[in-house]
């Protein structure tokens, strides 16, 4: 499927280094797969580098320096790659916008795409998150929450920057069809006629674990995640794996794989409670042989967009439990079909789903039969043949499309 034909796209990111977190990885996944229907990929960055891409493709720009100097190597850039539809992924930071805006009046006619990789709403859980008073730092904790909250009420930057974005773009791209609704509330916009579209993450690899394969799964509950607190609370997946009948246990590993500010802490906490069978990898490269050995995967974030380790976990068939704590996991997940979805942080609830799954192999064996079948339609040529409509000449005919039918 071309619908676009041959465009030269500019994608503006913090990195392009696909290990570096989700948003890079979508990006790379996409332009390779654009890069291999004839369309040119290039790349505008700030952090880190990935020395796979060609050096005539990509310009890393320092924000510490002078802007005048930022702005016309981008605009340089943009005019010397003959650049046709500029892409933001994520970036919201002020320089970029006020480069956006210059590329606007330079270049009217040409698209300009904005996608948040994020529920609506990321930026506000900070505020909603109870306090934990077993922490020795819960009043630091407490009074920088509430000095934020205050400080918000004046200025808010990230209603401010995305405000800013969705008012410069053509189009402005969310996860899923369940963020439109609190988008426009949160962000103060009506609704316009196909501006507030959806097009979800693509699949990572480019196989789904094969049915014999379900059978030599070990006894691994995995979590790949970035070890931060703040947002993907591996505290209270630690928590629940105190709970668990040690009879249960024994015969079982959690395994967390990923890196973090937090990680010290978390080792501390399985090191405290004797948590013997808790294995920390640290980061990895290569995560697809932890997805292929383990049979159920633990997801207790607080907010996501439509997170890739989730859709990553169902292709290799290991059944994911989650916390809907964010509204696009109920176009992932089955709730009791493909996995399990557990309402508003109910520890004792995940505990004993868990424990199901982990006591019923016949269960876990058809779950994650379910997850491999499901996972199908975030299949990577599925979701650029989305990307190609919203990349068309005219946009009248990009609709907002689910790949999974419920």
């Amino acid at each position: 499927m071309s619908i676009s034909g041959n465009k030269n796209i500019l994608f503006f990111q913090n990195s392009i280094l696909p290990a570096n977190g989700g948003v890079p990885r979508v990006s790379d996944i996409i332009s390779k797969e654009l890069i291999r229907r004839g369309y040119k990929c290039y790349f505008v960055f700030y952090d880190k580098d990935n020395n796979l891409y060609a050096s005539d493709c990509k310009l890393k720009v320092d924000f510490k320096g002078n802007y005048q100097k930022l702005e016309m190597d981008i605009m340089r850039f943009a005019k010397e790659k003959q650049i046709d539809v500029f892409l933001c992924q994520n970036t919201y930071y002020n320089p970029f916008i006020k480069v956006f805006k210059q590329l606007r009046k330079v270049y009217p006619f040409k698209p300009f795409l904005c996608f948040l990789h994020a529920s609506p709403d990321y930026w506000q859980f900070s505020f909603k998150e109870k306090i934990d008073f077993s922490s020795g730092s819960f009043l630091k904790n407490a009074i920088k929450k509430i000095a934020k909250k205050i400080v918000f009420i004046f200025r808010n930057p990230y209603l401010k920057t995305t405000t800013a974005l969705y008012d410069l773009c053509d189009k402005f791209i969310l996860l899923s069809d369940s963020f439109h609704e609190s988008f426009l509330e949160i962000y103060q916009k009506e609704k316009k006629d196909n501006k507030l579209l959806t097009i979800p993450n693509p699949l990572t690899f480019d196989k789904y674990l094969l049915m014999e394969e379900i059978s030599a799964k070990q006894k691994i509950v995995l979590i790949i995640s970035r070890l931060e607190e703040s947002q993907k609370k591996i505290l209270s997946a630690l928590r629940v794996w105190k709970l668990l009948p040690k009879s249960t246990r024994n015969s079982w590993k959690l395994m967390i794989v990923g890196s973090g500010p937090d990680e010290a802490a978390y080792k501390n906490y399985a090191k405290e409670h004797n948590l013997h069978d808790v294995c920390f990898t640290g980061q990895q490269v290569d995560v697809i042989k932890y997805y292929q050995q383990s049979s159920i995967f633990l997801m207790t974030s607080i907010w996501e967009g439509l997170p890739m380790s989730l859709l990553e976990a169902q292709q290799n068939g290991v059944v994911p439990v989650v916390f809907d704590n964010f509204s696009s996991v109920y176009d992932v997940v089955s709730d009791g079909d493909s996995g399990y979805i557990i309402k508003q942080n109910n520890v004792m609830e995940f505990r004993d789903k868990l424990c199901e799954l982990m006591e019923n192999e016949g269960l876990r064996r058809q779950m994650a039969l379910n997850s491999i079948k499901s996972s199908k339609g975030y299949h990577v040529s599925n979701i650029v043949d989305q990307w190609e409509r919203l990349l068309s000449s005219k946009y009248a005919d990009v609709k907002a499309i689910n790949p999974i039918a419920k």
